[in-house]
């Protein structure tokens, strides 16, 4: 039977229907669709915001540890050049030193300042008043009681730190707060040069130096007042050493809590409302359970009225829903990321967190409940309003169904059909390849506009069709640049291997040949571009067109690396970078000679102590700082039966169903277990058992690794 006819008969069988048993049903049934979609319209916004809101902490929590690692590099280079001038002795050429006492003063060798536009003092109902400060030099303060002829030596020999502390500060000057130096012996030194200290300032008596020092490594302090301008900071500081080791002081870099904030910021999308917290658990002494420990959020500040030397009261998560938040501190334990509806002050509100890294630190994103459901009250309210006028409008058209039903069966039914028919014929020829063919319906009602749509889809079906083909073929070509098979080279088993996320990628590994100047040798390339896609699948070519260019002829690692940083920071747009490691290997000689552009360490195990160890490097990612000094570390002597493992972050940050990190101790579990077997057997370990650990859940990072051990005896 055609369709005419099954059409005229269903139209018949309509009319006979009751009029009032209809508007019966329509009725009720608008009502309830109205408070179904009503109630799906609020659960579906809320998941909605939580899930848009978890890619929002993920991303923020990789710009944060970005920007902690970052800083911690920083901060080592800063510690070598105070130890540096330290050893050196006092400098003929250094500038005059100004104390603190000296900055405000009037008179022509007081050091010129200018008030800054970063460092503020404020006082209570008043907006925040600049501090004078000089970019040209430090600030010295020597503790109490403490000469300054007996320390003469030590205030000349730091003389020439400005240059380094001003070099070190324009690499970061949105979030580096203060620098400073203190020796045991008194002498302490800040920079931008400022004045604002207290006679009774004594450096060596501040938490930051104090833990730095029994600690013997590098430390996060705060938040805590500031001395100069009583402003919430952050600390890191690290020892300052003798060349015997022993500590001579401690150095350090302020970071204040307003630019962490600044760097925090939700968009207003959801709601005006919403609050970014960054938390650090920690153990409660008094109750033996963990807390959320406040590091920064908006409005967190001290009191205008508080002095430098108070003690700062921590602030703390807290809810009165006590159940939910011990929940939610569970998860971040476990540094697994999750949602919760519970109050925060006098409001109903949504929480997300994740976690920022796995010693503690987690982001939390609160946001009012009424702001996230209010598309879905929009929506509701909008139901209801169409229920009622399609209520009105079936009563009053009631009466007028049963008259017009049977004459529209028998005269529309063709009108109905012959476009459906059309429509029909159309599709079963586009699917036959034919993405010419086009309806004609020259109708002016739904199946005309359904035409017109249809024939406005073709040509956007043939385009994504030559785009998914595009893209095939991008795939097939980026494959085509990474290397088929492992470099056969006397005394080496080398394997590679990279698993994108999308059709391309921004991941890169590579085995050059830099055997022009030596036989025995071979270079292995592993990198990762920001994002991933055509962009990242662009930027990965250049530069590996950029290195295998140049790196035949380079026997200085250090100066290739500045030449592509130099070569690639023109063709990066903002935002974007590239993290690379590049190390050669004499098989001969088994030197191995590395540099890091911002690459996660080598990982090397070595079997016969079952000991792991890192070939790390501290330099920034390449396009970042065009003028960057990238350094060349080695060489190491690497011994037979050592494992040797360089990867993409996208390995230790899988993640399961649960948000867990598959993390570096899985790593180096699969590298201990599979030790004896061969390079691709380990990189195939390594993989298989992200794959297992994921538990089905795609991977949202490229992944990337290269597995290299020497033979032989």
């Amino acid at each position: 039977m055609s369709i005419r006819w099954k059409l005229l008969l269903l139209l018949l069988g309509i009319a006979l229907v009751p009029v009032a048993i209809l508007a019966m049903i329509n009725r009720n049934g608008m009502q309830k669709l109205g408070a179904d979609l009503a109630d799906r319209g609020r659960t579906i916004v809320t998941e909605r915001t939580a899930e848009q809101l978890r890619q929002l902490i993920r991303d923020q929590a990789k710009s944060l540890r970005f920007l902690r690692h970052s800083l911690e590099n920083t901060l080592q280079l800063q510690a070598r050049e105070v130890e540096q001038c330290l050893a050196r002795g006092p400098s003929e050429t250094s500038a005059p030193a100004f104390f603190s006492e000296d900055f405000g003063r009037d008179d022509a060798a007081a050091p010129r300042t200018v008030p800054s536009d970063r460092h503020f003092r404020f006082a209570t109902g008043a907006a925040g008043t600049p501090i004078p400060i000089t970019y040209e030099q430090q600030v010295y303060k020597l503790a109490p009681k403490v000469p300054a002829g007996e320390v003469s030596r030590e205030i000349a020999c730091l003389g020439p730190m400005p240059e380094a502390y001003k070099a070190l500060y324009q690499g970061h000057a949105g979030l580096i707060y203060w620098q400073f130096t203190g020796l045991e012996n008194g002498v302490y030194t800040s920079y931008p040069g400022h004045g604002g200290y207290p006679p009774e300032f004594d450096h060596r008596e501040r938490d930051w130096y104090v833990e730095a020092k029994q600690n013997g490594a590098l430390t996060w302090i705060g938040p805590y007042l500031g001395v100069s301008s009583e402003q919430l900071i952050l600390t890191l500081s690290m020892p300052v050493r003798a060349p015997d080791g022993e500590i001579r002081g401690v150095t350090g870099i302020d970071v204040n809590v307003r630019d962490i904030v600044e760097n925090m910021k939700v968009p207003p999308l959801w709601s005006r409302d919403a609050r970014a917290i960054l938390v650090f658990l920690e153990e409660d002494p008094a109750g033996g359970r963990r807390r959320a420990k406040v590091l920064a959020q908006p409005g967190y500040h001290q009191d205008a009225q508080q002095r430098w030397n108070a003690k700062i009261e921590a602030d703390y998560l807290e809810s009165d829903d006590t159940d939910r938040l011990s929940s939610m501190i569970a998860d971040m334990s476990e540094s697994r990321s999750g949602r919760a509806e519970m109050r925060y002050g006098d409001r109903e509100s949504l929480w997300v967190y994740g976690p920022v890294d796995e010693e503690g630190t987690n982001l939390v994103i609160i946001l009012p409940l009424a702001d996230v459901v209010a598309q879905a009250a929009a929506v509701e309210r909008e139901a209801r309003e169409s229920t009622d006028a399609q209520v009105r409008i079936a009563s009053a058209l009631a009466g007028l169904v049963f008259l017009i039903v049977l004459l529209f069966a028998l005269i529309g039914s063709r009108t109905v059909t012959e476009p459906v028919r059309e429509l029909a014929a159309t599709a079963d020829r586009i699917a036959a390849g034919e993405f010419d063919a086009r309806v004609r319906i020259h109708t002016h009602d739904e199946l005309g506009k359904l035409g017109q749509r249809f024939n406005e889809m073709v040509p956007q079906l043939e385009e994504r069709m030559n785009l998914k083909q595009s893209l095939e073929l991008a795939m097939e070509v980026q494959q085509s640049l990474l290397p088929s098979r492992p470099p056969v080279v006397e005394g080496l088993d080398v394997a590679g291997k990279s698993i994108y996320c999308d059709e391309t990628g921004g991941d890169y590994f590579d085995f050059l040949n830099v055997a022009e100047m030596n036989a025995h040798r071979v270079g292995v390339a592993i990198g990762d571009v920001t994002g991933h896609g055509i962009a990242a699948a662009l930027l990965m070519t250049t530069a590996r067109a950029l290195l295998r260019s140049h790196a035949a002829q380079a026997t200085d690692l250090a100066r290739l690396m500045n030449t592509l940083n130099a070569d690639l920071a023109h063709d990066m747009e903002g935002g974007q970078f590239m993290t690379l490691y590049y190390l050669v290997l004499d098989t001969r000689t088994r030197e191995a000679r590395w540099v890091s552009a911002g690459h996660d360490a080598a990982i090397v195990y070595d079997p016969a102590d079952d000991s792991f160890s890192e070939l790390t490097g501290v330099d920034i990612p390449l396009g970042i700082e065009p003028a960057w000094e990238f350094k060349e570390h080695g060489p190491v002597l690497l011994k037979p039966g050592q494992v040797v493992v360089i990867g993409t972050d996208g390995i230790w940050e899988g993640r399961d169903p649960d948000d867990e990190f598959f993390g570096k101790d899985r790593l180096r579990e699969v590298i201990r277990r599979k030790a004896a077997s061969s390079a691709a057997d380990i990189s195939d370990a390594i993989t298989d058992a992200l794959r297992e650990f994921a538990r089905g859940r795609a991977p949202e990072d490229d992944i990337t690794l290269v597995t290299f051990k020497l033979t032989g005896e």
